[in-house]
């Protein structure tokens, strides 16, 4: 009988244990919930109080973000860039969001330049503020926004190849049809400054067919059959003036013509089969005729 005992009590250990691993049993699980009884209350609330904590402050946090961000689209609504950057800052502080980069990146942009070495420092920080929130992977329309912006900046550092992809990337995703617009007119433009005239000219024609009613189709629809730049030096009502002017500028190496212009006479430098050689001509009269301007 008591080997009978003994081999029931083996079978059982045996029973229990799989694969090397002593498989607990119901005798020993009731002494753990007997002991963890006396475990004190106020040493489970440590576990459980930072559980509970977690996302209050969450919650705390995103809606102190919002408020910060609703001030700076106020501020920047405004004209208070540098409010608008402030708060874009206190809310990075909390946590840093797509949107925070991106308002900042539009106060950059948007605030006024008085110089030449200002538009360069607001303009790179822009890019930066406009790529650090890309590199958040916003929803599409933010990220269309914030190309937009990279695409800005581009054009008015004269990079037109940077400036015509951001603007194409961003396109269908804008949300409103005059930012659409916009787009399209600033991709021809920055065509033609590049010499792509007929490329131009299709992206001209598509913004007339699109956005007949927008206020810059009437610009992309005067700047169709472009297909050359010039210096427009200055009008004038004298021929005399006028015929001084062709010879200053022909003068400094470049070819210039006169013509009739409502009534008065231009004078222009050209043809040009670039924006940018245009804008070289333009510098180089500049000391004599301040007020020359690159045309169309």
């Amino acid at each position: 009988m008591r080997n009978e005992m003994n081999e029931e009590r083996h079978e059982g250990t045996k029973a229990r244990r799989h694969e090397g691993v002593e498989i607990p049993s119901v005798s020993s699980i009731r002494r753990f919930f007997t002991l963890r009884a006396f475990v004190p209350s106020c040493l489970r609330a440590l576990f459980i109080a930072p559980l509970i904590a977690l996302p209050l402050a969450c919650n705390f946090n995103a809606q102190k973000i919002a408020e910060k961000l609703d001030a700076g689209e106020v501020a920047l609504g405004g004209g208070l860039y540098d409010s608008a950057i402030s708060d874009a800052d206190d809310a990075n502080r909390l946590t840093p969001t797509a949107q925070a980069y991106y308002l900042r990146g539009r106060a950059e942009e948007d605030r006024p330049k008085p110089d030449a070495n200002l538009a360069v420092a607001d303009w790179e920080k822009a890019r930066t503020d406009y790529q650090a929130a890309l590199n958040l992977h916003p929803n599409k329309a933010l990220a269309a926004r914030c190309r937009a912006g990279l695409a800005n900046i581009a054009f008015a550092q004269e990079d037109y190849a940077v400036a015509t992809f951001q603007y194409m990337t961003a396109l269908d995703d804008l949300e409103q049809p005059d930012w659409r617009a916009n787009a399209l007119y600033r991709i021809g433009e920055a065509q033609q400054r590049v010499g792509r005239f007929d490329d131009a000219d299709k992206t001209f024609k598509r913004l007339e067919s699109e956005y007949p009613d927008q206020a810059v189709t009437a610009k992309g629809i005067a700047r169709e059959g472009v297909k050359e730049f010039f210096v427009q030096v200055g009008t004038f009502s004298d021929l005399n003036a006028a015929q001084a002017a062709l010879t200053t500028v022909q003068h400094a190496g470049l070819t210039a013509r006169q013509i009739a212009d409502q009534g008065l006479i231009a004078v222009r430098a050209g043809p040009y089969a670039t924006y940018i050689e245009a804008e070289k001509a333009q510098a180089t009269i500049a000391g004599q005729f301040p007020g020359a301007k690159v045309g169309p």
